[in-house]
């Protein structure tokens, strides 16, 4: 979430592509990467770009062989290593502790590498107040087995049910075509004018049923509508035409919004230092 204003939710996430539209906004510096387990050749220009604009950044389990691979494994030095370490190459965890970086090995099997690394991010977070995170993008949490990427989707619903969870960053889902996060129960505005925006969007109550949903700026809008996996979902829809600035999203319970992002309008990024 980017603002609260009148108990209405704004949302403006791609813009977090834009540099310059990020240092006016003063988002620059307010943004964790996390990097998951997942090959990076095609996203290695949006890895770039979240970098530039991430204050923390944190490589999961594996992701350390994936950067290693695609970049070399001294170009970016990241500020935490985290998982239970079974697919991370030691070679490059003892590479890494050489250079500073904390390296967290946590072996609870009862939760995903992802959602172990967001709770050592968030004590990260509290324990490094002046990094003032207040959004979470996670590159990689789409693709490859359907399994692990049920279990990443997961992950936002079971955050909910930390106490605290109203004070946690928003946490963002993306790749090169994908954008994807949990709205709460309550009214949203989703911005939409950022440049990047796909051609399909979608709702789904992946949690449980939602009673009533209303939505404005969709081609297929929804009406004080009931919306269940075994029901109606909203998929394949998108925005109204002419396109809208702003989608509006009123929902009873949590709901996940997806959209479709072309990453081929990123202009090229600049080019990096090994400490970079």
């Amino acid at each position: 979430m980017d603002s609260l204003s009148s108990n209405v939710c704004d949302w403006s996430p791609l813009k977090i592509f834009d540099l310059k539209q990020t240092a006016v906004d003063g988002h620059t510096g307010r943004t964790a990467l996390l990097v998951l387990n997942q090959p990076l050749d095609h996203l290695a220009h949006i890895f770039n770009h979240l970098w530039d604009t991430s204050a923390v950044r944190v490589f999961v389990d594996g992701a350390v062989n994936r950067v290693s691979t695609c970049f070399g494994e001294s170009r970016y030095m990241p500020d935490l290593v985290c998982g239970d370490l079974d697919s991370a190459e030691e070679r490059l965890l003892e590479h890494y502790r050489s250079k500073g970086v904390k390296v967290v090995h946590v072996p609870d099997q009862d939760y995903t590498d992802f959602h172990k690394s967001l709770q050592v991010l968030m004590q990260h977070i509290a324990e490094n107040p002046q990094s003032k995170v207040e959004r979470v993008v996670v590159l990689g949490a789409f693709g490859g087995r359907l399994d692990h990427t049920l279990a990443n989707l997961q992950v936002l619903y079971k955050l909910r049910d930390i106490p605290s969870h109203s004070i946690l960053p928003s946490i963002f889902l993306v790749d090169d075509v994908n954008v994807a996060w949990l709205l709460s129960e309550g009214s949203h505005r989703i911005h939409v004018d950022s440049g990047l925006e796909g051609g399909w969007c979608g709702l789904v109550p992946l949690g449980g049923a939602c009673d009533r949903v209303t939505t404005t700026g969709l081609h297929w809008n929804l009406d004080c509508q009931r919306m269940e996996m075994s029901g109606l979902i909203s998929t394949s829809n998108r925005l109204a035409s002419p396109a809208p600035a702003v989608v509006t999203v009123s929902c009873s319970q949590p709901l996940l919004w997806c959209m479709g992002v072309d990453m081929t309008r990123l202009p090229l990024p600049s080019p990096h230092s090994p400490s970079s």
